[in-house]
């Protein structure tokens, strides 16, 4: 019947989700992610951005062997002649190497402020624009 292939379809596809997420990271190929190794996918973080570690408060334990650490691999650093950085890493179980996410942080400086993002999975999503002058003009505060 056709309810029973649009059900079947949904199951299908809500399984596929489930054990891998992907997505494309600054126009590179898309990078599996596996969801079932956090207990939220890509929180928001606000404006914590991190070039380094992770936000293990979101790791729920590696769904091969239950490991509840994580290590980074195919560290990446590039800078353009521009300025803008470029840093790249994936979090992988440290006990079985199963990859849990990719993760992607870039710093520029743009005019009078300094752009940090990040996105990864497991840490989340975050931006900050911070002033480099001592007094941020965008807070028109007077005295």
């Amino acid at each position: 019947t056709p309810q029973m292939n649009t059900i079947s379809s949904m199951f299908r596809s809500t399984i596929h989700i489930k054990q891998w997420y992907q997505r494309r990271v600054r126009g590179q190929p898309t990078v599996k992610m596996c969801v079932e190794c956090v207990k939220s996918v890509t929180p928001d973080r606000g404006t914590t951005c991190l070039d380094t570690g992770a936000y293990m408060m979101n790791f729920k334990g590696c769904k091969v062997c239950n490991e509840k650490q994580v290590k980074t691999t195919s560290l990446t650093r590039e800078e353009d002649e521009s300025g803008k950085e470029e840093v790249t890493f994936i979090h992988v179980c440290s006990k079985c190497s199963h990859e849990v996410s990719k993760h992607s942080y870039s710093f520029e400086i743009d005019g009078e402020f300094q752009e940090e993002s990040m996105d990864c999975l497991l840490c989340g999503y975050g931006e900050r624009s911070t002033s480099i002058d001592p007094y941020d003009p965008r807070e028109n505060k007077l005295f």
